[in-house]
């Protein structure tokens, strides 16, 4: 069998090139929940849907990270960030490198930070949690910019709002899912360097069932 695969390089968008496309499939099964069953006249694939999902958010946030105009939505109500004293104090001179990402933070009364505004690409609901993990970032990287570390942001944000492993998904959901992979510039590993797609070409399985030697 083939494990269609690419260098851990491969991995960051930035780097990548134009590359072989995944193949025209019909899909005929879900295996456990998990596993997205394929065939056509080269052979049958199995698709890991979490990763599949996974390579497909990742290159989705990360051309959102780069685009130069940046897109926000003004919060009605404004979240307060659940951190710590000291944090907020280490936020204070850094409001503006989430600027390039569409966030608008503030200090607020109590001593403590608002999310005024997050860009349209926030899931629904997820605006504190995906807020939280870019702030973590800013935090760690010190005098780090947007730009350093966009490839590891996406990559954390890819696995919050991906298809899981053990989880059935619809014909339509499947459907959308094997076109957004053919989209991609790297559609054969996840952002964290595994397999998306296995292929067993039709000689690999008769020789399996001793059809042939």
């Amino acid at each position: 069998n083939k494990v269609e695969n690419t260098s851990s390089k491969e991995n960051e968008v930035s780097s990548e090139t134009p590359r072989k496309k995944v193949p025209l499939m019909d899909y005929i099964g879900q295996y456990l929940g998990t596993y997205l069953i394929a065939q056509n006249e080269e052979g049958l694939y199995i698709i890991d849907q979490h990763a599949a999902a996974e390579r497909v958010r990742y290159e989705n946030y990360f051309e959102r990270m780069s685009t130069v105009e940046v897109h926000s939505t003004k919060l009605l109500i404004p979240i307060t960030l659940n951190l710590s004293n000291q944090e907020v104090l280490a936020l204070q001179d850094k409001f503006n490198l989430f600027i390039p990402l569409g966030l608008e933070l503030t200090a607020n009364q109590y001593n403590g930070v608002d999310i005024l505004s997050v860009p349209t690409w926030f899931p629904e609901n997820f605006e504190r949690e995906y807020t939280e993990e870019i702030v973590k970032y800013i935090l760690d990287g010190k005098d780090v910019t947007i730009g350093d570390i966009r490839d590891s942001l996406a990559k954390n944000l890819s696995c919050k709002h991906s298809i899981k492993a053990n989880k059935y998904i619809n014909k339509n959901e499947i459907e959308k899912l094997l076109a957004d992979l053919t989209n991609c510039i790297n559609p054969y590993t996840c952002p964290h360097g595994r397999p998306v797609i296995i292929k067993f070409t039709q000689t690999e399985i008769e020789k399996m069932f001793k059809r042939i030697l």
